[in-house]
C-alpha cells in the first residue's frame, strides 16, 4: 500500500508505444461502438463510487474516470463494496479514485477488451488481452492529446452520477452522453496532434508506469529504471532531453495533479491525501503541493469550497 513501503513487483511487461498501425484500429473500434449505441441501448455498468482512494489488497486505483468497452470474454471487476462482470458488448465505467481488481475469462473466443483512460493532457487508449491466466495485459498503448480532456472527462463522470441517480430519464440521457461520449474520442484520434510522432518508446514507457503506480510511495526515478531495464541516470536524462522536465519533477507533478482532484472531491484529512497520492511524508507533500500550485493543500480546499459555495 502506498506509505507503506511496498515493493513495486517488476516482473509485469511494460508496454510499447502504440504502433502505426493501432490508431487506425481504434478509430475503426470507436466507429463500431458509436453504430452499436446507436441501434440499440448498450447495458452500462458502473460500480458504486465509495471509500474512494484507499489503498487495497489486490486493487488500484486512478485519478481519472476509466472506459472498458467488452469485446470478447469476460471481465470481473472486484471493489470494495461489489463484484461486477462486463460481457461483451457491455460499456462499464470505472469511476474516479475506486479502488478495483480484475479477472478476466475467455470463452469460445480469447479475451479482449479496449481501455481508454485519461493522463495527464492525453487520452490513453489500448486494448488488453489474457496475457497470463486470468490476468489482463497489454502490449502497446497509444497516448493522444486533446484540447477536450476535461469536456470528455466531464461526460464519464456524468455518466457515473446518472447511473447511481433516480433520474426518471436515465436511459435516454445514457444513450445521448455515451454517443457524446464516444463521438468526442474519435475526434481526439481524427484531430492533427494524434497523427503527429510523439514521445519515444521510453518515454510513453514513462508515463505508462507513472500512471499505472502513482499513488505507490515506492515509485521513483530507480523503481521505473529497473522496470524498464535501463540506468536511473540514462533515464532520467532521456526524458529531460525530450520533454524539457525532470522525471523526479513530473512524477510530484502528476501527484499533485491528483491531489488536487482529491482535494476538491473528498474529506479526506490532508494527510490521507498525501499518502493516497504516493508520497511518504505530509510536510513533504504540502512543500511540493505549495511549490506548484502557490497554495497549500488546506487553503486550496478552502479556495475550492467558496468557489463552490459562491458559484451555485
Amino acid at each position: 500500500m502506498a506509505g507503506t513501503g511496498i515493493v513495486i513487483p517488476h516482473n509485469i511487461p511494460t508496454p510499447r508505444k502504440a504502433s502505426r498501425a493501432l490508431q487506425p484500429a481504434l478509430k475503426a473500434e470507436l466507429q463500431r461502438i458509436l453504430e452499436a449505441i446507436e441501434r440499440r441501448p448498450l447495458s452500462l455498468r458502473v460500480p458504486k463510487p465509495v471509500r474512494l482512494i484507499e489503498d487495497l489488497a489486490g486493487m488500484h486505483y486512478h485519478f481519472k474516470p476509466e472506459i472498458f468497452v467488452q469485446l470478447r470474454g469476460t471481465t470481473y471487476f472486484r471493489t470494495p463494496s461489489e463484484e461486477l462482470a462486463v460481457r461483451p458488448g457491455e460499456i462499464a465505467i470505472m469511476p474516479t479514485g475506486l479502488a478495483h481488481g480484475e479477472r478476466v475469462e475467455h470463452d469460445f473466443e480469447p479475451f479482449r477488451n479496449f481501455v481508454i483512460g485519461f493522463y495527464s493532457s492525453s487520452v490513453s487508449m489500448h486494448y488488453a488481452e489474457e496475457t497470463r491466466p486470468g490476468r489482463p495485459g497489454i502490449t502497446e498503448v497509444g497516448f493522444y492529446p486533446s484540447t477536450q480532456l476535461r469536456r470528455i472527462e466531464d461526460l464519464a463522470e456524468t455518466l457515473v452520477r446518472i447511473h447511481h441517480s433516480g433520474f426518471s430519464q436515465r436511459q435516454v440521457a445514457t444513450r445521448g452522453l455515451l454517443l457524446a461520449l464516444f463521438s468526442l474520442l474519435l475526434e481526439v484520434l481524427e484531430s492533427p496532434e494524434a497523427a503527429k510522432e510523439s514521445d519515444s518508446d521510453k518515454v510513453c514507457q514513462v508515463k505508462w508506469v507513472v500512471r499505472d503506480q502513482l499513488h505507490h510511495s515506492g515509485l521513483s526515478v530507480k523503481s521505473i529504471a529497473t522496470q524498464l531495464v535501463c540506468s536511473p541516470d540514462y533515464l532520467s536524462h532521456c526524458y529531460n532531453r525530450e520533454t524539457g522536465e525532470s522525471l523526479i519533477h513530473y512524477i510530484n507533478r502528476q501527484r499533485v495533479n491528483g491531489a488536487l482532484e482529491a482535494l476538491a472531491s473528498t474529506t479526506k484529512s490532508v494527510a490521507e491525501i498525501a499518502t493516497a497520492c504516493g508520497f511518504s511524508e505530509a510536510g513533504y507533500f504540502t512543500r511540493v503541493f505549495r511549490k506548484l500550485t502557490g497554495l497549500t493543500p488546506g487553503d486550496y480546499r478552502k479556495q475550492r469550497a467558496e468557489e463552490k459555495r459562491t458559484g451555485d
